[in-house]
């Protein structure tokens, strides 16, 4: 990745005001224990991910950061990581803003998502996070997909102008939604 984070038992990094591109790999990994806090950064043009975090016990709060045109999502959480994003612009990657497999978490709160290749937001394989007061607009796909025995719970969320459904739902997936606002198609269940 263009930077990794520490693999030590316990590793804490403040990056701030960064600008990263990495043409061939993901912007930034966050894979162990590491818990870095990314805070006014800019991610863009990478091969792979914006940023991946992944494993059970990854964390991490991005705050207030562009990430956009990565070669893959956004962010893309896996294996259980529970990261915190915040106030965020995730816009015009070529896979979903943010994509969450393999039993990955997280508090995703106030953040613009926008313009990206396929969802939104897409939740898969008993993933489980946390979408709130999100604005997730102009998507080629849908706002939400969560599918594959996905789950999660989306509050207060703002979807509207994307390509497809607003949010569906599909192979035994179980989300629970509330006081969102989808603005563009009926709520649409595969």
């Amino acid at each position: 990745t263009g930077v990794q984070t520490c693999a030590l038992p316990i590793c804490r990094l403040l990056m701030e005001r960064v600008h990263i591109q990495a043409r061939d790999l993901a912007g930034i990994g966050i894979r162990g224990d590491a818990d870095p806090l990314i805070r006014n950064c800019r991610i863009h043009d990478t091969g792979q991910a914006g940023v991946l975090i992944s494993g059970k016990q990854a964390r991490g709060a991005i705050v207030d950061t562009e990430i956009s045109a990565a070669g893959k999502a956004c962010v893309e959480v896996a294996d259980g990581a529970d990261p915190l994003l915040r106030r965020n612009r995730l816009h015009n990657c070529k896979a979903s803003g943010v994509f969450v497999h393999s039993r990955g978490r997280g508090t995703y709160e106030d953040n613009e998502i926008e313009g990206n290749a396929l969802a939104g937001i897409e939740v898969l394989a008993r993933s489980s996070p946390i979408v709130r007061g999100n604005r997730i607009h102009g998507g080629k796909e849908s706002g939400v997909l969560v599918s594959n025995e996905g789950r999660g719970t989306f509050e207060g969320n703002d979807i509207f102008g994307n390509l497809l459904s607003g949010v569906e739902i599909t192979q035994q997936a179980n989300p629970r939604f509330r006081r969102s606002e989808e603005h563009t198609s009926e709520l649409q269940s595969q």
